[in-house]
């Protein structure tokens, strides 16, 4: 494997914080509806029960700006999906574009 390396001509790195702490963290976010605060509290509140390492990262964000008022219910996650519940009667789904849109959230 490593003499393929030789053959390398580029190498794209994502930002997520992973290659330089080895942690992924919140780096950047943009809302298209609403307000931070809503967005952050009901995803927050649902990625709570995920055990996904980018869930553990958005907790920890959402954690020490915005408040979580309640517990998801109906929390389901997909392997290789996302996650689906309902926070705060909001029927919530999070996770890759592909289940995005099997579930009809328009993807910016």
């Amino acid at each position: 494997a490593l003499e393929m390396g030789q053959n390398v001509t580029q190498v794209i790195f994502d930002k997520t914080g992973t290659l330089t702490v080895g942690k992924p963290s919140v780096t950047d976010f943009k809302v298209c509806r609403g307000t931070a605060e809503r967005f952050f509290s009901l995803l927050g509140t649902a990625e709570r029960s995920s055990e996904h390492p980018l869930a553990r990262s958005i907790v920890k964000y959402v954690e020490t700006r915005y408040p979580f008022k309640t517990e998801p219910t109906g929390f389901k996650a997909i392997p290789g999906a996302g996650i689906m519940c309902v926070v705060s009667g909001v029927n919530l789904r999070a996770g890759n574009r592909r289940w995005m849109e099997e579930g009809n959230v328009a993807v910016p």
